[in-house]
């Protein structure tokens, strides 16, 4: 929603842009949304959701995977929306922190707070073991 992929390079849309996308979107039967905005302008798809699943992976097998990540992106392994270099790497790991120590702790109180449904898992392995559609379930 905040970047139109495009073939000749990536356009940022507008603030106006990207809330139209979103609201078209939540209006649909079913949508999945990706991502780790917290911030007001997402406040719809939350309210809207079925189901928000929460990938609390440890802190450290995140840093592993960033790590890797730009190893496969710069030996032509993985593809990038950016340019893989090492001021987007050590960018990785501040935001990865900055998520660890404010940005999760805000979206889980927030959650809680507003009684969001919401289920974490803790590894992308994890079963989920009942029928998303049918039931809702609060966490």
């Amino acid at each position: 929603m905040v970047w139109e992929r495009r073939q000749g390079g990536d356009r940022r849309r507008t603030d106006e842009e990207r809330n139209a996308v979103l609201a078209d979107l939540v209006k649909a039967e079913s949508w999945i949304i990706e991502g780790v905005h917290s911030t007001a302008w997402v406040e719809e798809s939350f309210r809207n959701a079925d189901v928000i699943l929460f990938l609390d992976t440890p802190y450290y097998k995140r840093m592993k995977q960033i790590t890797f990540r730009f190893l496969r992106q710069k030996t032509g392994r993985e593809s990038a929306h950016y340019t893989p270099d090492f001021t987007i790497f050590k960018n990785m790991f501040k935001w990865n922190a900055l998520f660890e120590k404010e940005t999760k702790p805000y979206i889980l109180k927030l959650f809680k707070e507003r009684g969001y449904p919401l289920l974490i898992l803790h590894d992308n392995q994890q079963p989920i073991d009942w029928d998303l559609r049918k039931e809702k379930r609060h966490v």
